[in-house]
């Protein structure tokens, strides 16, 4: 069998907008789009069938989908349509398959490139820390959804430098808290200049997965 290309609708007139939607199988990747080189394209809905579908802009991953941010049990801000989740001009996204079948529906529109919104994703290893962003001097980062997975995904801690802002075992960030306000994209925390934003993973089997969205202001 072969993968399903994805469908571009662009909306008519001088509306921004555009969905793509398509099936791949375990082990498959596409290509769904390459972003035009004078604008970014922000996601604002992106929802996949298992989470193991990632997302990657070239060759980086812009969305672990693990952490959840994508899926119907997790119903994060992606899944929800509250996402802000930039393509660089110029670049091409590429679903993933990773361990299961995707089918998967993407939504946005086209921004004025260099714009503030950015994210970070990954994961964190058992009994470990990591800096995920620093943000830079004269600016802030201001954080708008975090959703974390895994096994455990309770002994995922988040803080700026040193000081707690979350603790996992809340389960307000991990991808089962349905609707919460730090999984659908309702917070508004910042993240001062020169500081950075840490996941911590308490665990000692599991790994932590994270995605991280948020803007910058000056």
């Amino acid at each position: 069998a072969q993968a399903q290309d994805p469908a571009p609708n662009v909306s008519l007139g001088s509306l921004p907008y555009a969905y793509y939607q398509g099936s791949i199988l375990s082990g498959q990747e596409t290509d769904v789009f390459t972003q035009s080189s004078d604008q970014d394209f922000l996601i604002t809905t992106a929802i996949q069938s298992s989470l193991n579908c990632d997302l990657y802009q070239d060759n980086t991953l812009l969305v672990n989908g693990k952490a959840g941010p994508m899926a119907y049990a997790a119903r994060g801000s992606l899944f929800l349509g509250t996402g802000i989740l930039r393509v660089d001009a110029g670049s091409t996204l590429t679903v993933k398959a990773v361990g299961d079948n995707c089918a998967f529906h993407i939504s946005g529109y086209h921004i004025e490139t260099g714009g503030p919104y950015a994210s970070v994703t990954g994961s964190v290893n058992p009994n470990s820390s990591q800096s995920v962003l620093t943000v830079a001097a004269g600016k802030t980062f201001v954080l708008r959804s975090v959703i974390m997975g895994g096994n455990q995904p309770e002994t995922c801690d988040l803080y700026i430098n040193g000081s707690m802002i979350l603790e996992g075992h809340l389960h307000a960030m991990t991808r089962e808290g349905v609707n919460s306000a730090f999984t659908n994209g309702n917070i508004r925390i910042p993240v001062p200049e020169n500081d950075s934003l840490v996941v911590k993973n308490t665990g000692s089997s599991s790994e932590c997965h994270y995605h991280i969205e948020g803007i910058y202001a000056d």
